[in-house]
């Protein structure tokens, strides 16, 4: 499975097609923050993903295994959208066929309805399937991102920033070359920055400050990964005269391996 970081990620449409309408909704309400599209019948999931354009914008499709129309296989099988992630949910006496399904690739999840937490886990499913999702969509270009190719692709690394996600509720987000970072979307339309160096970017800098007259401390600062000065999105660092940058400094606020973040508030 693809673990790097998605180029961008955004709150997606999850498909469940149940016909056990009590438990579906239980689901939904548990799970509210969540968008959610359903369906009780498979033949109306099949319609429906059968009108949409190859690039809609599902991520997520759960489908019980055992329904009277048609089995959660067969309709799964009947759906050609090969980004979307697909769950099965089973009974116990199911299980084996799900296993089964899993192997051969047919589907990315399973879970049986009667384990204990169902709901939660399916949740946590929800969530990894989603990211994968865009992880794989913008694969083939965070290959080509030259020195930070390696950050988005090292796991202390997606780590600490989906950590950094759920601890600032950030329902989106989008990484921006112009600034070397990320552009995080929070509720009420609210947005933040979250800036990524490594340590030689910053001692490149670092020597850039002090060759056009930055103070000892701003260099020893930015040399050493303590601080980062920031302009905003539009003004690149050799606008502004070096002996105003202490102005601008953000202190560190986290690190993977050989990265540094530094989070920047709207």
């Amino acid at each position: 499975m693809i673990s790097n970081i998605p180029l961008y990620f955004y709150p997606t449409e999850i498909v469940m097609v149940d016909d056990d309408q009590a438990l579906a909704q239980a689901i939904v309400l548990k799970l509210r923050h969540k968008n959610f599209r359903m369906f009780h019948h498979p033949n109306q999931a099949q319609q429906y993903f059968n009108s949409l354009p190859p690039d809609a914008k599902n991520s997520v499709l759960l489908v019980d295994y055992h329904m009277p129309e048609m089995t959660g296989l067969q309709l799964l099988a009947s759906i050609h959208q090969p980004a979307l992630k697909k769950i099965l949910m089973t009974s116990e006496q199911d299980y084996k066929i799900a296993v089964d399904a899993f192997n051969q690739g047919l589907i990315q999840g399973y879970l049986r309805k009667d384990e204990p937490h169902f709901i939660e886990r399916l949740s946590i499913m929800i969530d990894d399937m989603t990211w994968q999702y865009f992880a794989e969509k913008t694969m083939a270009e965070v290959l080509v991102l030259g020195e930070y190719t390696d950050f988005f692709r090292d796991a202390a690394c997606v780590k600490w920033f989906q950590q950094l996600l759920v601890q600032q509720s950030a329902l989106s987000f989008a990484w921006q070359d112009t600034i070397g970072g990320f552009v995080l979307h929070h509720a009420g339309q609210k947005t933040s920055q979250v800036l990524v160096r490594s340590l030689p970017q910053l001692k490149t800098l670092a020597q850039a400050a002090q060759e056009d007259g930055a103070s000892a401390e701003v260099v020893e600062q930015i040399g050493h990964g303590k601080a980062l000065p920031f302009f905003g999105e539009n003004t690149p660092y050799w606008k502004v005269k070096a002996n105003e940058w202490y102005q601008y400094l953000y202190p560190a606020s986290g690190h993977c391996g050989a990265w540094i973040f530094f989070n920047i508030a709207g």
